[in-house]
This record gives C-alpha cells, structure tokens and sequence, in this order.
C-alpha cells in the first residue's frame, strides 16, 4: 500500500510523470552533474596530450585554486556517482514494473538501444569522450549478471576465445574476461547453494575462488620458474591469484 510519502507508481512504460519522481535521486543526480560539468571544462580548455598530467605549470591566484580544486575534489568522483545512480535507475524501473505487473525486459531494452544510439552519435559526430554508449554496454552486463544462464555465459566463452585465436581478433579475449568477472559476480550473488569441502560446508563462489586462484598461483609459479617461460603475465597472474585466495578466506568467514 502506497503512503502520502510514496510516489505514485506508473502504470505503464512512458516517461515517469513529475509526481512519480524520486526527489532524492533527482537532486544528487543534479550535483553529479554540476561536478561533471566543472570537470568537462578541463577536457575544452587542455589539449588531448595533458589531459590526466595534472595541475598546469604556472597558474596563479584564482586560476591556480580552480584547478586545485577540480583536481582534488572533483576528478574522478562524479562518474562514480553516475553509475551509482544508474545502478539506482534500474533498481526503480525493475520494481515499479513489478508493482504495476508490467514486463519489464523489453522496455528496457528500448531504452538501452536509445542510450547506446545517442552515445554513439556523439560520440561520432560532437564529442569522443562520450560515456552515455559505455553506459548501455555496462546495462547489457547488468542484465547478463542478473537474469544470464551460467551456461549459456560459458558457451559465450568459450567460442570468444576461439575467435580471439583468429588473426586480428585479440579483443575477443578480453570480452571472454569481462564475461568471466560478470560470471564470478553471478554465482556470487545469485548461487546460494554450498558444497562439501572436507568436513565443511563452502558456498559454490568460495569453492570458484579456491579452485581459479590456486590454479593461478601454480601458473604463476611456473611462469617465474621456467627460464624462457612468459614474463608479461607473472606478475598479473600472481596478483590475482593471491588476491582471489584472500577473498575466499573471506567469503569462508561471512558465510
């Protein structure tokens, strides 16, 4: 039942009506924007080669202090407020739908394939530090992490990789990645079941991190062993083993 201080929720997919809007959401969306605003400035005032070097040499007074200011208070932080917003968004428009018994899938795709159209127009004909394109693939992951088959994600995988052997075709390799974090992110929010392991019982993501980091750790061993063995990927691959061992630790304790 909806109270005095909840907004109405719309029966339909068209646009949320201003009596149905979260004022809270729509303010800190407004204070992201001030910030990305301040910090585009830099992007039309600096050239492409000292974008990210830093505060300019030279700047005095006023100028000085701006450009302190955006370097420490605002570089970096508002797009993390954007994409918590966004997280937000789908939040909101997933359970209106299901308040109002309205699918929900494909208007959001509708909306997904507007954002990725307008990003990509931007992108092409005003601006190349458009995000709004990066926005709708990152909506296309949400959605593989919430409602994908981990073995139709597999099956994904799998025939990346064996593009990513063709000639001129490497980035497929990092698209099987991306599908192999969004696959750790499932089984660790949507798998509750747990397996034996000795004489307890692990969740299925703890046993995933176990199995993934030792295997790594015992790559890693052999890539700094062998004389003629691949240097690139020693000290990533032992990072990231030794990382996924701890996080296992740490999902052991919690759960």
């Amino acid at each position: 039942m909806q109270t005095e201080m909840t907004p109405p929720i719309p029966t339909s997919g068209s646009p949320t009506p201003p009596s149905a809007r979260i004022e809270a959401l729509d303010v800190v969306r407004g204070f992201a924007l001030i910030g990305i605003f301040l910090m585009n400035i830099e992007w039309f005032n600096r050239s492409s080669s000292g974008i990210g070097l830093g505060m300019p040499l030279g700047l005095t007074g006023i100028d000085w202090f701006a450009s302190w200011f955006i370097a420490y208070f605002i570089q970096g932080k508002f797009w993390t407020i954007f994409s918590l917003l966004f997280g937000m968004g789908f939040a909101v428009m997933l359970k209106r739908a299901d308040q109002a018994g309205r699918p929900f899938m494909a208007s959001y795709l509708r909306r997904i394939l507007g954002l990725a159209i307008f990003g990509a127009a931007h992108y092409i004909f005003l601006w190349n530090g458009d995000i709004l394109f990066s926005y709708s693939v990152g909506a296309i992951a949400l959605l593989i992490l919430l409602y994908g088959e981990w073995k139709k994600i597999l099956t994904a995988m799998a025939v990346l990789v064996g593009i990513g052997f063709i000639p001129g075709a490497d980035s497929a390799f990092g698209l099987a990645g991306v599908l192999a974090f969004i696959l750790l992110q499932t089984v660790f929010l949507r798998v509750e079941r747990k397996v034996g392991f000795g004489e307890r019982k692990l969740p299925v993501f703890a046993m995933v991190l176990l199995v993934l980091g030792t295997v790594g750790l015992i790559a890693a061993i052999v890539f700094w062993v062998l004389p003629n063995g691949p240097k690139e990927p020693r000290v990533p691959v032992t990072v990231l083993s030794i990382t996924m061992l701890f996080f296992w630790r740490f999902v052991c304790q919690i759960s």
